[in-house]
């Protein structure tokens, strides 16, 4: 979409929306979003062309509560963000998909979510649906002279403003509805017309994660730090693609000072070279979040990037906006940090049930009592293990609290192994690998064994060189005790991994089972 002008709505609009008209009106021509080398949008335009398009969307019968699809990537950013808002006006609820997503995910999407049509920057990939008729495809397009601006949809602060899939590591994706009123509550802070403007944040989270639709609601976020009178304004720019090179040239492009990666991104910018250092010279921070950090990336990130700090957050898509964050990330691996304001945690016990004091391991539940807005699951027909009833939500990761009150991770409840009747984390086992000088990725799983139930075994990407069994076993025992030592290793290319880059453990228990030539075991 390419048209411009401020302007385009009359009547203020209530729920996520008003987010939106209300920023535009404080600060109408200041950047609120950035595609890095191509083009730029302020408030004032972005509020525009989403009514605009919600006019097109209205007369193709898009109405009040039907569920739409978006289906983007990072290089159609812009038009993601106008589109998002546009279906919003309208009360429909947004479903956001990535554009690279395979054709059998967009598909059980489709109808788990129940998703009435599509808006897509290119509709090729949306094809038809399983029955063979084809989706309804919207395409975001300018405005024609004499469209009729309907009036904004009247929203419920409950009604559901959007569904997001969980990344689906150990099975199908699970639908997660976040109502108007969690929006509204904690994008409640704008920017000010009275505030500065800082540099754009750049991210390069995949669309259709939870992580990307933090970065499209954080432009309405206004920006508090010491010594500021009034919230500053910062613009949200994504990398269409994501290579180191392309990271260098943004960074240095829009003079970013913070920085948005997931961890396996992260892998890549430890081998920068001297020119593109100097490239990054204005980055203060790298914010990660979405998987464990390798401590080893960590490392070598402060070495080449001595002025930059690293930050480990830790949350669930189910428990947002709790969270919790690391200020300097990579001292010990196991510590995610301590609760951020508003946010609180709980540990309770794997055996009784009971919430337990410091030091003590268990399930990690987490809750943020200052919003009275929260999400859950669009199919709970039973009372949910996940969102509990006394308004906190359980993480499904094992961990502890110290004395400090910092939180301390040990594992998913998912990846704990039973290895004969005795449960061992596979975390820790992963830590250890990782500290192999061949070692560059590490996965470990409990594999089938007749008589112990399972037994410990390991997934890596080695680095080039060569390496044995008995070498990574000697240098496990010097960090380990013997029961977490895998006895079987299996080296493979790449890890089978989801879009934000979560390992899928079950692929590769599969892959295992199945005898692929994809893994060659380390004798």
């Amino acid at each position: 979409m390419t048209t411009r002008g401020a302007g385009g709505a009359t009547d203020r609009c209530t729920g996520t929306f008003g987010l939106l008209e209300r920023v535009a009106g404080e600060v109408p021509d200041r950047l609120a979003l950035v595609e890095p080398f191509v083009r730029g949008l302020t408030f004032a335009e972005w509020l525009h062309d989403s009514v605009a398009l919600a006019a097109r969307l209205s007369e193709a019968g898009i109405t009040s509560g039907m569920r739409v699809g978006l289906l983007f990537d990072r290089r159609h950013w812009i038009d993601l963000c106008v589109a998002y808002f546009a279906v919003q006006r309208l009360g429909a609820v947004t479903v956001t998909v990535s554009a690279g997503a395979p054709a059998s995910v967009r598909d059980f999407i489709t109808q788990d979510a129940g998703i009435s049509a599509w808006i897509a920057a290119d509709p090729s990939p949306v094809g038809n649906g399983p029955g063979g008729d084809p989706y309804q495809v919207l395409p975001v397009e300018p405005p024609r002279c004499g469209d009729r601006v309907p009036p904004p949809a009247t929203t419920r602060p409950e009604q559901t403003a959007d569904i997001l899939y969980t990344s689906g590591t150990t099975g199908l994706p699970k639908a997660v509805v976040t109502p108007h009123a969690l929006f509204t509550e904690v994008y409640a802070r704008p920017p000010s017309a009275h505030g500065g403007i800082g540099p754009p944040i750049l991210h390069a989270f995949p669309i259709g994660t939870a992580a990307a639709l933090m970065m499209l609601y954080a432009p309405f976020q206004g920006i508090d730090g010491p010594g500021l009178t009034h919230p500053i304004t910062r613009a949200v720019a994504a990398l269409p693609e994501f290579n180191t090179n392309d990271v260098c040239k943004a960074v240095a492009d829009c003079q970013v000072t913070l920085l948005f990666l997931t961890p396996a991104m992260l892998a890549h910018l430890t081998t920068l070279t001297s020119s593109q250092r100097e490239m990054l010279a204005s980055l203060e921070v790298i914010h990660c979040g979405s998987a464990p950090l390798n401590p080893a990336h960590v490392k070598r990130i402060r070495r080449m990037l001595p002025s930059v700090r690293v930050v480990n957050a830790y949350g669930t898509t189910e428990a947002w906006p709790a969270m919790v964050e690391m200020p300097s990330a990579g001292a010990d691996p196991d510590v995610v940090g301590r609760p951020a304001r508003g946010t609180r945690i709980r540990i309770r016990s794997l055996e009784t049930g009971l919430v337990v004091g410091p030091g003590v391991h268990g399930r990690v539940e987490m809750s943020c009592p200052r919003f009275r807005g929260r999400r859950s699951y669009l199919h709970d027909s039973v009372p949910s293990k996940t969102f509990l009833p006394d308004g906190w939500t359980a993480t499904g990761d094992i961990g502890h609290l110290d004395e400090e009150g910092n939180l301390h991770l040990s594992d998913r409840v998912s990846d704990v192994l039973n290895v004969g009747g005795e449960k061992l984390s596979a975390r820790p086992v992963e830590i250890a690998l990782l500290s192999h000088p061949m070692v560059e990725v590490a996965a470990v799983l409990g594999l089938p064994h007749p008589r112990l139930g399972e037994y410990v075994a390991a997934v890596v990407v080695l680095r080039p060189g060569r390496t044995s069994l008995d070498d990574i076993r000697v240098h496990l025992l010097e960090r380990l005790p013997p029961k977490q030592i895998p006895r079987r290793v299996f080296a493979v290319g790449s890890m089978p991994v989801t879009e934000n880059g979560k390992i899928l453990k079950n692929d590769l228990k599969n892959s295992i089972a199945r005898g692929e030539g994809t893994l060659s075991e380390l004798r």
